[in-house]
C-alpha cells in the first residue's frame, strides 16, 4: 500500500530554514528519508534509519537518521502526517 505524507506547519519551517542556511544537505537528506515513507513507513531501507514506536493512546513513531536527526511522526489510514523535527545530538 501506498502512502501520502502530509508535513505539518513546524517541521515544514524546520526543514525551510536548514535548506536556506549552511545546512541544506543536512534538509535534503531529511527530505530524502521523509519521501522513502510513502513506500513503507515501519521499515526503511536505508541502515541509517531506524523506527520506533513511541506512544500507546496515539500511535506515533520516531524515526531516526543518523546521531543528530529524529522525526515524530503517526500514519492514520494511508496518510503519514510529519508532527515535528529534531535536530539535536543523542544522549
Amino acid at each position: 500500500m501506498d502512502y501520502k505524507i502530509l508535513i505539518e506547519q513546524r517541521p515544514q519551517k524546520i526543514l525551510i530554514r536548514l535548506k536556506d542556511s549552511v545546512y541544506k544537505m543536512v534538509a535534503e537528506t531529511i527530505a530524502d528519508h521523509i519521501l522513502e515513507l510513502e513506500k513503507d513507513p515501519f521499515n526503511p531501507k536505508s541502515p541509517e534509519v531506524h523506527i520506533k514506536h513511541v506512544h500507546e493512546s496515539v500511535p506515533r513513531y520516531r524515526m531516526r537518521i543518523g546521531e543528530y536527526v529524529s522525526v515524530l511522526f503517526r500514519v492514520e489510514d494511508n496518510i503519514i502526517i510529519i508532527e515535528d523535527i529534531r535536530i539535536a545530538r543523542k544522549a
